[in-house]
């Protein structure tokens, strides 16, 4: 996730500082927000499409858990075991 903004930030912080004529303060401010602009877009949505990819194959894990609970109740092998 921040592979992306990283190679945007990195040449873009050496593009500023080699111009000294941009003071610190103002090369600082533009990329902490292009950075902070960079995650935090695509934050949101990254991780809606992740859990949607969980549900979706139906990697919940309720049924391993619920194998397990089943294990201790009813002195039975769980599913996964071997």
């Amino acid at each position: 996730m921040l592979c992306v903004p990283g190679h945007v930030v990195v040449p873009l912080m050496l593009f500023v500082r080699r111009d000294e004529t941009t003071p610190i303060w103002l090369a600082i401010s533009i990329l902490m927000m292009v950075m902070l602009r960079g995650v935090f877009i695509p934050l949101p949505r990254a991780k809606g499409l992740f859990i949607a990819l969980i549900w979706t194959i139906g990697s919940t894990g309720e049924d391993y858990t619920a194998g397990k609970t089943a294990h201790n109740r009813r002195c039975e092998t769980p599913p996964f075991s071997e």
